[in-house]
Order: structure tokens, then C-alpha cells, then sequence
């Protein structure tokens, strides 16, 4: 029992010291990141304005998905790079960082691709049942004492699936990191976040709960000034600031997003070269 309690508060400590890590990386490196975000996104939120105007939804959502493809690893990987670098000029820091993330682009597309197909195969069937709505809506998709049967299982079945999404992504997270700061192909970095994780799977399902609730947080800040930019009457002068606070926003989570893969990444492989040093020493004794 002690032993436990033990483990759990040093699970909690492990927790609590990697999310303070990444408010601490989101604020040093929230410039750059906030930066990034706009340049990267701003291409796509161009070609939006432009093809509403234009009244062609289906095309935007077919730029969108390219430009999703090509741009989202070089955010993913450029962000990581900027906050796991020492270079303090922006300039160079950015520039540095997306050539960084070009060269691992289509690895990360791949590893990307492995990780869904993993997690359907893992979580898809639970989630999939779990979500189909409430009871009265099963018969029509189900034979009747099927149906029934599932529905009775129903919330298991979804919580079943969720618990299985988070250990996939327990694996998954020090993959990402992983792929781009050591120069690994997908296959390889699934291995090394796969190593990386063992043992540590509880705590960095712990991380990522705080993440969520962390980016929560920073949407429940936002709420005020939305509210107040919403009642402005001038139309021109609302979207503009619409806009720009779209941005702020969305590069806040980004900087959130790409410090805690580092602080996740930088904890593990610290615990890792630890345990090393350790069984080195218990070995040379």
C-alpha cells in the first residue's frame, strides 16, 4: 500500500513538474511560435476569405486538405525545433526550424498515417459502437436483440474505446519529438517513443490531460474579449479582430501544444539516460 501511494505521487510529481516545464517553454518561446502560427496559417486563411467570396466551399475544402498535408508536419516539426533550440534570434530561429522540419516532412506524414491506423484498429471498434447515439437509435442500425445487447454495453464499450485511444497516444506523443530532434524515419521513431513510454504510459496520459485542460484554460481566458469584440457594431472593424484573435488563439494552443511534446520528450529521455547511468554504475560495482 505505501509502496503505491509512493508511486503515485511520484507519478503526480512527474506530472505536475512536466506541465510546469511547458507553461514555462510555452512563455519563453511564445514569440517565435505565435509567429510561426500566423505565417504558416495565414496561406490558408487567404485562400478561405477568397474562395467564400468567390462562393466555392468544395474547393476550399480540397486547398485545404493540401494545404494541411503539406504545411501541418513543417508546424508540428518547426515548433519543436524552435522550442528545443537555443538560438534566440526569430530570424534565424524560424528559418532554421522549418528547414529542420522540411527535411522530415514525409516521415512525419507516414508516422502520422501509422498512428490512425493504429488507433482504429486499437480504439476505432469501442468508440464507434459507443458513439452511435442513444439506445432508441440502435434497432434501425442493428438487428433488435443485438441492438439491445449493445446497449446495455454501450458506455463500456466507449469507455473502452477512449482508454484505448489514450494508451495509443501514451505511445504515440514521444514518437512525434522523437522523429524530428533525433532524424528517424516513422518506423524507427514509433520504436523509440514505444521505448520511450514503457513504464511512464499512466503519466504521460496524465500529461496529456493536463495539455487539454491547460488549452481549456487558455480558450475560457479567450472568452471574455470575444465576447466583447462580438458587440461591436462595426462589421469591418468585428472580423478584423475576429481574426486576429483566431490567431493569438490558435498560436497560444500551438506554443502549448509544442512545448509539451518537448517537456515530455526532454522528461523520458532524461529518466532513460538515468536508469543507464544507474545500471552502468550497478554493473562497474
Amino acid at each position: 500500500m505505501r509502496a503505491g501511494k509512493q508511486n503515485a505521487r511520484s507519478m503526480t510529481r512527474g506530472v505536475l513538474s512536466i506541465l510546469g516545464l511547458t507553461i514555462g517553454l510555452s512563455i519563453r518561446h511564445l514569440g517565435k511560435l505565435l509567429t510561426l502560427s500566423v505565417l504558416l496559417k495565414a496561406p490558408i486563411f487567404a485562400a478561405g476569405v477568397i474562395l467564400g467570396f468567390l462562393q466555392q466551399p468544395k474547393t476550399f475544402v480540397v486547398v485545404g486538405v493540401i494545404y494541411g498535408l503539406l504545411a501541418g508536419p513543417l508546424l508540428a516539426g518547426s515548433g519543436i525545433f524552435i522550442v528545443s533550440s537555443q538560438v534566440s534570434q526569430t530570424v534565424e530561429a524560424l528559418v532554421g526550424a522549418v528547414e529542420a522540419a522540411s527535411r522530415r516532412h514525409w516521415q512525419f506524414l507516414l508516422l502520422w498515417l501509422i498512428g490512425i491506423v493504429i488507433l482504429l484498429a486499437c480504439a476505432g471498434p469501442g468508440l464507434l459502437v459507443g458513439a452511435l447515439g442513444p439506445t432508441s437509435a440502435l434497432p434501425g442500425l442493428l438487428p433488435v436483440p443485438a441492438a439491445r445487447t449493445v446497449a446495455e454495453v454501450q458506455p463500456l464499450l466507449y469507455l473502452c474505446g477512449a482508454v484505448a485511444a489514450f494508451w495509443v497516444f501514451s505511445v504515440y506523443a514521444p514518437a512525434v519529438p522523437a522523429l524530428f530532434l533525433e532524424g528517424l524515419d516513422a518506423w524507427t521513431a514509433l520504436r523509440r517513443g514505444r521505448e520511450l513510454s514503457r513504464g511512464h504510459r499512466w503519466r504521460i496520459t496524465g500529461v496529456v490531460l493536463g495539455l487539454l485542460a491547460i488549452i481549456f484554460l487558455l480558450y475560457l481566458a479567450f472568452a471574455p474579449v470575444a465576447r466583447a469584440v462580438s458587440a461591436i457594431d462595426d462589421e469591418v472593424n468585428r472580423r478584423l479582430l475576429f481574426v486576429v484573435l483566431t490567431f493569438l488563439r490558435g498560436g497560444a494552443s500551438f506554443a502549448v501544444v509544442s512545448a509539451g511534446w518537448v517537456s515530455l520528450y526532454e522528461h523520458l529521455v532524461s529518466y532513460q539516460m538515468l536508469v543507464a547511468r544507474e545500471s552502468d554504475d550497478d554493473a562497474s560495482a
